[in-house]
């Protein structure tokens, strides 16, 4: 995108022939420039006035007017469409484009509906305004005085010549985690995606989801259920060679009833809930259960075999359906996960031109971006199999969710190869509750979703700066002390189930430990940073915790410093008060963090 920087160092009155005259009065500003918005506008084009009227108020310290229709002595911010902005052509733009576009005394703000006007505004307040919304309880929103220049030619001379029209190349854009569950803060970042989030009202451009039933893993769970068929048919159902039965892990992928029952019931659901989905991408998802145990029937296994790999069975399946919902529902996509044992793509088998892949990342070394995995191939081969592909990264340790994981650097490089493979979605499973740096991770990112062309490393400096004050240096250091210690070890491998043992080391340990413990000094009177700090102190502190005796052998069969915790057993009485109120440490079970603390302090009594 091309960005063109306003320097926008004060406003002045316009007179009736469209000439300016200096002026320091704030209020003689608003009463010459205005918002406006059509009567028939949106509910999300009038937030998206509502927003921008917000915003340059609290900039300039006025309230500019929203009016219904232009009047002939001011200057105009056309928001969203209306018959002054009908000469832009918003069918490229989709459903997140944007246009901001000066017109001699006047700029426009639109986006394709329902949501890109909101896009429109944001950026021009994030891009040109200086606006930031690094998280949910940290905003930067600039302050601007009037000068006394001599302004001669209006607005478009306030705002500089401007004409940006921007596609996002990702439609679905989805960062998972406690900030984005706060929907202003989302949608002000152009996150759109809402799975297994709290959904985007209307005014705020709606929901996007990646697909529907759940956004995946949807056989067995609401297509095809057991509890509906395995009494009557278990022959619907995997067959297990050990077991030597069919069992209900997954179905039986190619039984041509199970195609057709599946179809059925994908059908019933589009008839049901198709007249309530929002615009945008429309996707229903037929895809594989949640675990590796699939159908070892002979028919299975030919599949298998013939396509060299397990995904072939599941295309087939999902083929089928496909080719029935384009009767009904040509803009209707199905979606399937490339997940596990489905990753790898099948040798001959193509998808039905509808038919979207969604390629999961997990089982990989997640220090290193997808490009560098087995997974880079595998997209380029998805990518002549299909021409729809989503992908679903991941961006934290699920085991604990604030152990140090230092994916910092390959999300963001992943993110970037995305859409040189032409991904139109992704969605990035990050931490729930408190991970490390999960509103960095989540901001960064959110940017990254934007515009992956952007400078990863400069984002998290800013961030650094503007979330952690005077400790941003040490806490960057802190990043990169965690990221050299895992690209250094021998045969590390950075797991989102895994632990730190083979690759975090006690000089590692002790030095972000000096680098945390500098930080929280540099804030020390600073209540709110202090507190962002030691959730940081806390993640290391999970380590010295699980790991206490082996660092504390490590130390003295070096005779090396050992900057952990002179007595571990307090610290766990000091978690135990939960001071930093921590609910969730790891994936699915909100009330672990009790019996976290439980299973520690049984270990350290036993040592």
């Amino acid at each position: 995108m091309r960005k063109i920087r306003l320097d926008i160092m004060c406003m002045a009155i316009v007179t009736a022939t469209g000439t300016w005259a200096a002026s320091t009065s704030a209020d003689t500003l608003a009463s010459r420039i205005a918002i406006v918005v059509a009567e028939q506008a949106t509910p999300a084009e009038r937030n998206a006035a509502d927003q921008l009227q917000r915003y340059l108020g609290k900039i300039y310290g006025v309230e500019f007017d929203v009016i219904a229709e232009p009047a002939e002595e001011r200057d105009h911010i056309f928001v969203g469409r209306s018959q002054w902005t009908q000469g832009i052509d918003l069918g490229p733009l989709g459903t997140e484009g944007i246009v901001i576009q000066t017109r001699e005394r006047d700029m426009i703000l639109i986006g394709g509906p329902p949501r890109g006007t909101l896009n429109a505004v944001f950026t021009f307040l994030q891009d040109e305004m200086g606006c930031r919304w690094y998280a949910p309880d940290e905003q930067l929103i600039p302050e601007r005085k009037l000068s006394e220049s001599d302004l001669s030619q209006g607005l478009r001379s306030l705002v500089g010549e401007l004409d940006v029209r921007y596609m996002p190349p990702f439609t679905h854009r989805q960062y998972f985690g406690q900030s984005t569950q706060d929907v202003e803060f989302a949608v002000k970042n152009r996150l759109n995606g809402r799975n297994w989030q709290r959904p985007i009202p209307e005014e705020w451009g709606g929901n996007v989801y990646m697909a529907q039933p759940t956004g995946g893993h949807t056989l067995i769970r609401s297509f095809l259920k057991p509890d509906d068929h395995f009494d009557t048919h278990p022959e619907w159902f995997a067959w297990r060679e050990e077991a030597g039965e069919h069992q209900t892990s997954q179905p039986c992928l190619t039984h041509p009833e199970v195609h057709e029952q599946v179809t059925v019931e994908v059908l019933a659901y589009l008839e049901e809930h198709y007249p309530t989905w929002e615009a945008g991408p429309k996707i229903v998802s037929v895809s594989n259960a949640d675990n590796d145990r699939y159908c070892e029937c002979e028919r299975c296994t030919e599949v298998y075999e013939r396509e060299g790999a397990k995904s072939g069975a599941l295309l087939e399946l999902v083929n089928a359906v496909a080719d029935a919902v384009a009767e009904d529902y040509p803009d209707v996509l199905v979606s399937t996960l490339a997940y596990w044992k489905t990753s790898t793509p099948p040798a001959r088998l193509r998808a039905r031109p509808n038919v979207l892949i969604h390629l999961g990342t997990m089982q990989r070394d997640h220090k290193v971006g997808v490009d560098q995995t087995k997974y880079g191939d595998y997209l380029q081969r998805w990518g002549r199999v299909a021409q729809h592909l989503y992908i679903w990264d991941y961006d934290t340790n699920y085991h604990n969710y604030m152990r140090p994981h230092p994916s910092y650097r390959a999300v963001p490089r992943s993110l970037k190869f995305f859409r040189v493979r032409g991904v139109t979605g992704v969605f990035v499973q990050g931490g729930w509750g408190k991970p490390e740096l999960h509103n960095m991770r989540a901001w960064v990112n959110g940017q990254l979703l934007w515009d992956p062309s952007r400078n990863p490393r400069a984002l998290m400096r800013e961030f650094a700066e503007a979330y952690y004050g005077e400790a941003a240096s040490y806490v960057l250091d802190y990043m990169e002390t965690i990221y050299r210690a895992v690209q250094r070890a021998e045969k590390s491998y950075l797991s989102v189930y895994g632990t730190t043992d083979t690759w975090l080391k006690l000089p590692d340990m002790n030095r972000a430990q000096e680098l945390i413990t500098q930080a929280r000094t540099a804030v020390e009177d600073d209540e709110r940073l202090r507190e962002r700090i030691d959730l940081l102190q806390m993640g290391l502190d999970m380590i010295w915790l699980e790991r206490y005796e082996e660092l504390r052998n490590a130390a003295e069969e070096t005779n090396a410093p050992f900057n952990g915790p002179d007595d571990p057993l307090a610290l766990v009485d000091h978690y135990a008060e939960n001071p930093l109120n921590v609910a969730t440490m790891r994936e699915g079970q909100s009330g672990d963090y009790g019996q976290f603390l439980s299973r520690i302090r049984e270990t350290l009594t036993s040592e």
